[in-house]
């Protein structure tokens, strides 16, 4: 027995010029960097200075809508308040650890930085999409921290340098002019738009990984899992529904964090992931790069991201300068949108365009197929799509009917439409089993040799 892979009927994913890649990749590490007006770091909090007489409210969340107000946290575990609690106070202050986690400017390497609910203001994602902190109303509502929480700071270097005196100490503190409590995924976006190659990415693949496979490697793990994908209610939530289930009230109580980061992180799931898989490796969302976690099911058939997200990423980095020759497998997924937005649109300034359409289109993946590859242990992997002249896309509507070819020693074998082949003799083999996933590229079949069976 062995296993070979299938060819997929629609196109590779929709891809972006390396010359446009850059473009996009630039902008983001200036902006993420302080865009020339200041610095850009990370901290995590440290110490909270508070009065009683600021508490304006404690709220236990149970679900996005579904919350209890406290008098107090008497009862209430650490594991609780961690999970689901909210402490709303009218004014509050407080220090940062000295530690960087990352590189950083030598004037605030080691040490505290003082921060104030006053300077609260958060990166500016999804409203003007400035790509940078932005002091928009609905942006700078402070959010209490806890201990340990991720800190994103500005300090600009246009003003001069406030400095505070920590309480019982003599020493001066360096204060930040702009931060906010950020997710995990936005260090590591962040990290992966700013670095070619940092050390912490050598935690996520194997020790023995070759050199030149190591990107390989790296693309695999960050679009699994939670490393770039926020709100991991919701994603699920998104999963259950894709797979036609709904989700109940007792797993939905029980999966529910109530997160103090960032916007972008609490109502979306995939903009990290977008960002990354445009910057560092020029593909476009669309149906068949939705991030899914490896060997977990259900799975998601389409990206969680704002309506206009990349229709605003592409026009704020690209500028003027953006024309069809930046998307050079545009033409193939032309007739893949189940909508009438066509690129002149975008090109004229509609703000919904092809981009905003494209990656909310789901395929239809057999389920059962998807949780017989999980349970085979048979992995879904992406890869250079063979490239015929002749390839048809799927359809313009959510209803597809699919096909595959076997592809055996780079000669295709047999067309398999919906599995009607399973079991049929072919040459020296016999079909035995096709797992088809249309979230991948290719998808891998089990065949067992004549002499087997």
């Amino acid at each position: 027995m062995c296993n070979i892979k299938i060819a997929m009927s629609h196109p590779p994913a929709l891809s972006l010029s390396d010359e446009a890649r850059l473009k996009i990749l630039t902008f983001l590490k200036k902006k993420f960097s302080g865009d020339n007006e200041g610095v850009c770091f990370f901290r995590r909090f440290e110490i909270l200075l508070i009065s009683p007489n600021n508490l304006l409210e404690i709220t236990n969340h149970f679900g996005p809508d579904v919350s209890q107000t406290l008098s107090s946290l008497e009862d209430i575990s650490p594991d609780i308040v961690k999970k689901n609690i909210e402490i709303r106070y009218s004014k509050f202050s407080g220090f940062t650890s000295p530690k960087p986690i990352r590189d950083e400017n030598e004037e605030y390497s080691d040490k505290e930085i003082y921060i104030h609910s006053n300077n609260y203001c958060q990166v500016d994602l999804t409203f003007d999409f400035t790509f940078k902190f932005n002091k928009a109303r609905q942006l700078c509502s402070p959010v209490t921290p806890q201990h340990g929480d991720l800190i994103f700071i500005f300090i600009s270097n246009k003003i001069p340098n406030k400095i505070v005196s920590k309480p019982g100490k003599k020493s001066l503190k360096p204060k930040a002019d702009f931060w906010c409590i950020v997710s995990e995924q936005f260090l590591h976006a962040w990290t992966l738009i700013q670095y070619d190659w940092h050390e912490s990415f050598d935690k996520l693949i194997a020790m023995n990984t070759p050199a030149e496979k190591k990107e390989a490697s790296l693309r695999e793990k960050i679009f699994s899992g939670n490393r770039l994908m926020t709100n991991s209610w919701l994603k699920y939530k998104l999963a259950i529904e894709d797979s036609g289930e709904k989700l109940t009230t007792e797993e939905s109580k029980k999966r529910y964090w109530h997160l103090r980061t960032e916007f972008a992180s609490r109502k979306w799931v995939d903009i990290y992931a977008a960002i990354v898989l445009v910057c560092r490796y020029g593909e476009l969302p669309c149906p068949v790069n939705v991030p899914n976690s490896k060997s977990v099911s259900p799975i998601r058939l389409s990206w969680n991201l704002p309506d206009i997200f990349m229709t605003m990423l592409l026009q704020k980095s690209l500028e003027k300068s953006f024309i069809l020759d930046f998307i050079p497998n545009y033409d193939q997924w032309v007739n893949y949108s189940d909508t009438s937005v066509m690129f002149s649109f975008f090109n004229n300034g509609k703000i919904k365009g092809f981009f905003d359409d494209i990656h909310t289109i789901k395929l239809n993946v057999d389920h059962k197929c998807h949780s017989d590859i999980l349970k085979n242990n048979l992995t879904i992997r992406p890869s250079d799509f063979p490239g015929k002249d002749d390839i048809k896309p799927l359809c313009q509507t959510e209803n597809m009917n699919t096909w595959a070819s076997i592809v055996l020693e780079n000669k295709i074998a047999l067309n398999v439409n919906n599995e009607r082949y399973q079991n049929q003799k072919i040459d020296t083999f016999t079909l035995k089993k096709v797992n088809q996933s249309l979230s991948s590229n290719w998808a891998e079949v089990v065949i067992t040799d004549r002499e087997d069976l």
